[in-house]
């Protein structure tokens, strides 16, 4: 995907939105309906974090990018439209550098759920702070000597070649401000919540699988408010233990984002080695998806006559009576003897 021209599959130009963005920051005090200034002000501060957001979008797609801080009129000669791209630590600079102006006028917490959910809150500003810091001070991007020849036409090297620590010191501590930030805000990590007796690996799956599909729970941060269920994380992460392809082509949809079993079999184990090389690994009972003992059925299900799922919020979990689980492990079994 070309979010840098909107081709190649992106919904867009991430450039066309920083451009919206200044026209937003431009204008808005200009207005002249009923808008009280201390409204203007959290609008204007939500879009300097979309424009930070869009600006590091492009960066941990493309490096060192063109800072778009103001927009270039469309009476711009060619000399004023080729612009040289900034350095990755003066992208850095501004990027967070607009996310501490926006921050002190931004709410902590979103008091009106029914119309305001997914609105930017001083809680994001600070998390999207923290992730840039931290993805300056990586390896990535601080001293890193893959990128010594990457230099522009005046010979500027556009990378920092210099490791820094403090730039370690300075992401920790805007880590903490956001830990901070968000448990006064009332977050914390998602836990999953069943009235039913589950095994703990079924805990344990449906709080990592769950934290993405049901809406607004206390780990989310900030996020689209308004999703169908075909645009939802549970749509294309679903898993498909029947391995009948037919049933594929029915709702729910592909399992787009579902990892092969290929992909699976490259995590090492918790010994820190490849699963084949691992003398404690048990192979026997590493494609057991379910302990069948805890089977986990949705309060409130919603039955499909096509295949069997319920929907519970966004959070749709596979359900299999013991037979067909039975059925479906003893196939993936013998799928893995072939395969051996």
């Amino acid at each position: 995907m070309n979010f840098w021209d909107g081709t190649n599959g992106a919904n867009g130009s991430c450039y066309v939105g920083i451009r919206y963005c200044n026209e937003f920051i431009n204008n808005i005090d200009n207005v002249k309906v009923d808008l009280t200034d201390e409204m203007k002000a959290q609008w204007k501060a939500e879009v300097k974090v979309l424009k930070a957001w869009y600006h590091f979008h492009l960066m941990r797609m493309y490096g060192p990018i063109v800072l778009m801080k103001e927009n270039i009129g469309i009476d711009a000669s060619p000399e004023e439209v080729r612009q040289y791209r900034s350095t990755w630590d003066e992208c850095v600079n501004y990027v967070v550098s607009l996310l501490d102006e926006a921050a002190p006028f931004l709410p902590n917490v979103i008091e009106d759920r029914a119309n305001d959910l997914g609105h930017v809150t001083r809680v994001a500003a600070l998390s999207i702070k923290a992730l840039v810091l931290v993805t300056s001070a990586s390896p990535l991007f601080n001293g890193n000597k893959e990128y010594f020849d990457v230099v522009d036409n005046k010979g500027t090297h556009i990378f920092t070649q210099k490791y820094d620590a403090e730039k370690w010191k300075t992401a920790a501590a805007a880590c903490k401000a956001a830990i901070i930030a968000c448990e006064d805000a009332g977050h914390s990590l998602f836990q999953f919540a069943s009235s039913y007796n589950i095994s703990e690996n079924m805990q344990l799956l449906n709080n990592i699988r769950c934290v993405y599909s049901q809406k607004f729970n206390s780990e989310v941060i900030w996020t689209l408010p308004k999703r169908s269920i075909t645009e939802s994380y549970s749509y294309v992460t679903k898993p498909y233990l029947n391995p009948d392809l037919s049933e594929r082509t029915t709702f729910p949809g592909q399992p787009q984002l579902v990892p092969t079993m290929r992909m699976v079999e490259k995590f090492y184990t918790k010994n820190g080695v490849p699963m084949e090389e691992d003398a404690d690994f048990n192979y026997a009972k590493a494609y057991n998806p379910f302990d069948l003992s805890g089977l986990y059925v949705c309060e409130a299900s919603v039955w499909s006559r096509q295949q069997d799922y319920c929907e519970q919020d966004d959070c749709v979990t596979e359900v299999n009576v013991a037979v067909r689980a039975d059925r479906n492990l003893e196939q993936q079994s013998t799928h893995k003897n072939q395969r051996r």
